[in-house]
């Protein structure tokens, strides 16, 4: 069997149009038939998957978390000093579906974001801004998740220095069953 009676026999095996018995398209045409059928499925699949994953994770939040109330007066009364402020980068690594993440300045609330991460990621590290403004100064610092599958996850207490004049980036991280704050690198 010559090599070209193996190319016809590959051709039918796909179902290339024929015109009389005879071939209609040759190699070029058969090769953009054969990605057309590989492609799409590709860009279906992704359209897909970023429709599940909803807003990027540097978009504000649309939905209301149940925490929100206290961290808007708690915000406000921060706004009203003259002090200077630095900002304070906040982020979450984490494998929880989705959440809310509470931050503990001083043992007041001042900060409460939901997240979530799309469902065939492992991991997802989501940063918000813009950044906390917080005083200049020496603070304490604690992190509480509210899993939505009714798990808390609560950090321990951390003493922050924070410089009137630099800024920091504080990463939370739930590894397992504990919940950790350390600095972003």
């Amino acid at each position: 069997m010559n090599s070209v009676d193996k190319n016809r026999r590959w051709e039918t095996r796909i179902r290339a149009p024929t015109f009389d018995g005879e071939f209609a398209e040759g190699p070029a045409m058969l090769m953009t038939r054969i990605l057309r059928r590989l492609i799409v499925p590709v860009l279906v699949t992704t359209a897909v998957q970023t429709l599940l994953a909803g807003p990027p994770a540097s978009a504000p939040s649309t939905t209301k978390p149940s925490h929100k109330a206290t961290t808007k007066s708690a915000a406000k009364s921060a706004t009203r000093t003259a002090v200077p402020k630095s900002p304070i980068t906040i982020s979450i690594t984490s494998s929880i579906r989705h959440g809310n993440l509470v931050v503990f300045l001083d043992g007041k609330p001042v900060f409460n974001e939901e997240f979530q991460k799309p469902l065939l990621f492992i991991s997802l590290t989501t940063t918000w801004d813009p950044p906390l403004q917080v005083t200049a100064g020496k603070h304490t610092f604690a992190a509480k998740v509210y899993g939505k599958e009714g798990k808390t996850y609560l950090s321990g207490t951390y003493d922050l220095d924070v410089s009137p004049t630099k800024g920091i980036e504080l990463r939370v991280r739930v590894k397992g069953d504990k919940l950790t704050v350390e600095p972003a690198s």
